[in-house]
């Protein structure tokens, strides 16, 4: 578990950042801010192979659900680019302390470099 602090900005990669990423991967991470507060992550960087599947479930993706598990709802799930998040990067936010990441490749061969990302805790009624 990674725990967001608040006026701390915390790294979250996928593997092998900034150089490409292994195929097969099924990572998860579950990031818990403090009771008061909620998760903001930004992306910095972003770079999936492109998959034309708008679901993004053929291909590789990262997954953003808001709460600690896969069954919470789902907040983004993006392959390729961010979509209406880029060029900005804007930040994604939980509902509460927990926000589960995932990131799955299931290409066979990329040159991608995958994911850069901050997080840190925001006390609730401070979204900036």
């Amino acid at each position: 578990m990674l725990t967001a602090k608040p006026s701390a900005n915390n790294e979250l990669t996928s593997p092998g950042y900034p150089n490409s990423y292994p195929t097969g991967l099924n990572c998860e991470w579950n990031i818990s801010a403090p009771l008061g507060y909620i998760v903001k992550l930004t992306f910095s960087d972003f770079e999936l192979p492109f998959n034309s599947d708008a679901t993004c479930l053929g291909g590789d993706f990262v997954e953003l659900r808001d709460g600690p598990s896969l069954s919470d709802d789902l907040i983004k799930r993006a392959c390729f680019a961010l979509g209406d998040q880029e060029p900005g990067y804007q930040p994604f936010y939980s509902s509460g302390q927990h926000m589960h990441v995932v990131f799955k490749s299931h290409q066979t061969h990329s040159s991608a470099k995958g994911f850069n990302a901050s997080y840190t805790a925001v006390k609730l009624g401070k979204v900036i």
